[in-house]
């Protein structure tokens, strides 16, 4: 007979506002035995209420929420609760909008093209205190473009 093992389980919140994404995400997540869904929210209000009941370690958050601008809920979910990690999902892949995400305190960024591994290994890396960001956006996180000039916005005509 084996030893029982205790298994500190990632509790998680899904933050979308549509269902089909949310119940897509219960079932992902729902395949790691580590991760423990707590929940799920569609609007900015609900993401709030569902972490005054507690026991949430990471928000799988859509920068898209109703009731809140994506900036706004970040920093109040991580100055309302520090040890929530606030993993950001969403379909802007712009690096400018990862910024400003990552400044306002999410811990990790993805973008909804990625693969379900990579997914739960940003859940497993967030909920152990270190970042994570989509691959496909390091390399202009860290070098980003320059903002064009305003003489280059101008048509030749």
């Amino acid at each position: 007979m084996l030893p029982q093992q205790s298994i500190n389980l990632i509790r998680v919140l899904i933050a979308d506002d549509h269902v089909l994404v949310r119940e897509g995400l219960r079932k992902v997540l729902e395949m790691d035995y580590a991760i423990e869904l707590t929940g799920d929210a569609a609007t900015a209000c609900e993401t709030l209420f569902e972490l005054r009941r507690g026991a949430v370690d990471v928000v799988v958050l859509d920068l898209s929420m109703p009731g809140c601008t994506d900036v706004d809920l970040i920093e109040r979910i991580v100055t309302g609760y520090p040890e929530v990690a606030v993993l950001v999902l969403t379909m802007h892949g712009d690096p400018h909008i990862a910024r400003r995400a990552l400044d306002a305190g999410a811990r990790g960024y993805l973008t909804k093209d990625i693969s379900i591994d990579l997914l739960i290994d940003a859940v497993h890396q967030v909920a152990a205190g270190r970042s994570y960001v989509d691959p496909a956006l390091t390399g202009a996180l860290i070098c980003p473009p320059e903002p064009p000039q305003p003489l280059e916005q101008l048509s030749l005509r």
